[in-house]
């Protein structure tokens, strides 16, 4: 199985005990798209959603999108769009986690373009919401496992399934906010919660090899 996480990075410590990994970084400096391979987690919300992940899968190959900037935790959302039209031409993942959520919707329909293409290729895309409840994106696609917290879960292992319009699923987590460059207007932020179904996925794919 193949993850790919978008995020802040994921730690040299952690990433050098992982048998099969590799990181990217996408950034914007000085109005350019800069793409280079230090993914170093300078914020720790990337490598604690990777440390989840590892909590609960084994032989996994994990790659890591940086995409926070040096300077401070914002993220671009031009840049983040350009992450996801990159993984879609170039990798093939099992799934790919973004506990990352957009409120403005001037991104929308760009976004909704490469995870219609990213699902139809077969891979899941697993994305957070807001954390105070704003519908988000990509988590409210319906091409996209939109995660949300709950107060009534308190395993890292539990999540239930939601029959609702936008959101798909609830798991333990907590608030962690990063914005992204509009934040100022639109609070888009971060949230844990993305990573916590993936467990069950591979349960499920193992269960339909011998059946």
């Amino acid at each position: 199985m193949k993850i790919i996480i978008i995020d802040s990075g994921v730690s040299s410590e952690i990433a050098r005990n992982i048998d099969r990994f590799s990181g990217m970084c996408f950034q914007r400096q000085e109005e350019k798209k800069i793409v280079e391979h230090n993914y170093e987690d300078r914020i720790g919300h990337g490598t604690s959603i990777c440390s989840t992940i590892l909590s609960h899968v084994d032989d996994v190959e994990i790659k890591a999108f940086k995409v926070t900037s040096e300077e401070d935790e914002y993220i671009d959302c031009d840049v983040l769009i350009s992450v996801l039209d990159y993984i879609e031409k170039n990798e093939k993942a099992d799934i790919i986690n973004m506990s990352i959520c957009v409120c403005a919707t001037k991104y929308k329909k760009e976004m909704y373009k490469i995870c219609r293409r990213l699902y139809e290729k077969g891979t899941l895309v697993v994305a957070a919401f807001d954390n105070d409840g704003a519908v988000s994106y990509p988590a409210a696609f319906d091409c996209v496992i939109g995660v949300t917290t709950s107060a009534m879960i308190g395993n890292n292992k539990e999540f239930f399934p939601v029959n609702n319009r936008y959101v798909n699923v609830c798991a333990k987590g907590k608030a962690c906010l990063l914005y992204t460059s509009d934040a100022a207007d639109e609070e888009d932020s971060v949230e844990f919660g993305g990573s916590r179904i993936i467990e069950k996925k591979k349960k499920k794919k193992r269960l339909s090899k011998n059946t």
